[in-house]
């Protein structure tokens, strides 16, 4: 290891700041086009432990891990670089049996959050929705390539609502159930269907803040404004390039009902497609089981109980999907 740099990572004076990178993705091959720091051992000092335009080497991934401080960085400048990097290598990485599947569950579901939560708090345009459409696909691919992998991914969601951990909830439980309804379908009918899935709230970057965190219910006008995001989430994409039906559909029609009371249609029965079916179930599922500022979160089994008796005649979700998903969180 090289030069000791003070530098915080979040709020770097002099230098520009460092950003978290993944041990566990970079692989041996090309020059790496960042630089890889580790802090040193119980201080706020950082050592340059590989260079841009180096090669990393397993032998390199052993000596950082035997030392205390496991997480390593790269300059913020050169972050691009690494989700570049990170990008190109995700699919290899995520089908290598050879790396723990709760290591490769960690690193996806992280990297997922990152892009999502960027989405949110950012700009969004055809770049970032490609972006994370990528990770969706990712996604797809994992939950299709390994039986435990959706028990895996499952067990990395948090008890507490965020706009951005919701909507990779619903993509992770809804690509469970479509897995589960549908074994047979094409990986590019569940791209199609994991893209929907995590888009299916992008309508709610067009909600007010104050709104979406308003601890206590909402008054009638809140109300109208939620209702709009649905339609809103259709416009942006659209209005960014996406034209396909099934994403459309799932971001449009999540909020639908199978007796026709809910939002913004009012569509009904088979009016619903098989795929907003799932997202209903798979939105509502979630945001029960997460912490919300006006109501804490239910455990699981009190989640699907309460769905349970809320659609005990079949009016809130499709009845057969709904007991698949039972299945499914009970396997």
């Amino acid at each position: 290891m090289s030069e000791a740099v003070k530098v915080d990572p979040q709020t770097s004076p002099g230098l520009e700041g460092l950003v978290p990178i993944d041990l566990e993705i970079l692989q041996g091959g090309e020059p790496l086009k960042f630089p890889i720091y580790q802090r040193l051992n119980g201080s706020r000092s950082f050592a340059l432990v590989m260079n841009r335009r180096q090669r990393f080497t397993e032998r390199l991934r052993a000596a950082i891990r035997t030392s205390e401080g496991l997480k390593v960085y790269t300059k913020r400048r050169f972050l691009s670089d690494y989700e570049d990097y990170l990008e190109s290598r995700m699919g290899n990485f995520l089908s290598d049996e050879s790396v723990p599947l709760e290591t490769r569950s960690g690193v996806l579901y992280g990297q997922a959050s990152k892009v999502v939560e960027g989405l949110f708090t950012g700009d969004i345009s055809p770049k970032s929705l490609e972006k994370a459409a990528n990770e969706a696909s990712h996604l797809s691919m994992y939950l299709s390539l390994h039986p435990k992998a959706l028990r895996s991914m499952m067990s990395l969601t948090s008890n507490d609502y965020y706009t951005f951990t919701h909507s990779l909830h619903v993509c992770i439980y809804g690509l469970g159930l479509y897995q589960q309804v549908f074994p047979r379908k094409s990986a590019a009918s569940m791209d199609l269907v994991s893209v929907g899935l995590l888009f299916h709230d992008i309508g709610k970057c067009r909600v007010d803040g104050a709104i979406l965190k308003k601890d206590g219910p909402l008054n009638p006008s809140e109300w109208e404004t939620i209702k709009r995001h649905p339609a809103w989430g259709r416009d942006i994409l659209v209005e960014n390039g996406n034209q396909d039906p099934t994403i459309l559909d799932i971001v449009l029609a999540h909020h639908e009902r199978m007796d026709g009371r809910g939002y913004p249609n009012g569509l009904k029965g088979d009016e619903l497609t098989d795929a907003a079916k799932i997202a209903a179930i798979a939105d509502v599922f979630d945001a029960m089981t997460t912490n919300r500022p006006y109501k804490k979160r239910l455990t699981r089994f009190e989640a699907l109980k309460e769905m349970g008796d809320q659609n005990r005649y079949g009016d809130h979700f499709a009845h057969h999907f709904f007991e698949a998903f039972v299945r499914m969180m009970g396997d």
